[in-house]
């Protein structure tokens, strides 16, 4: 099953929409792995909103910091073998092509009502 969300804002709707939804304990033993550039704008603004979610739900959420030039490399590394260590990539919207034409997306909108 592919588990990849496009972009910062589908980072953020996940975990904010989830705890809205979720009762507490719900992902117990869960953990989102979630790769993003460095910096308080985004990465820091996931590991606040993340402690919430993981406060709400009981899933762990771990954020990744790399340089921005690393981020489109390792995710496609990680998604076209199949390893899925990554499970949330923010990435460049430009980049949402390239892994898209290569399949390595999943169309989210089963999950947002």
């Amino acid at each position: 099953m592919k588990n990849y969300m496009i972009g910062a804002l589908a980072a953020g709707t996940a975990l904010c929409g989830l705890a809205a939804t979720a009762s507490a304990g719900e992902f117990d033993g869960v953990t989102v792995n979630i790769l993003t550039r460095p910096g308080p704008v985004i990465a820091g603004r996931l590991a606040e909103r993340g402690k919430e979610f993981e406060a709400a739900t009981g899933a762990k959420i771990v954020v990744t910091e790399v340089p921005f030039a690393e981020i489109f490399p390792k995710i496609q590394a990680d998604w076209s073998t199949g390893t899925n260590s990554i499970d949330v990539g923010v990435f460049a919207a430009g980049w949402g092509v390239e892994l898209d034409a290569a399949g390595l997306l999943e169309d989210m909108d089963p999950y947002i009502a």
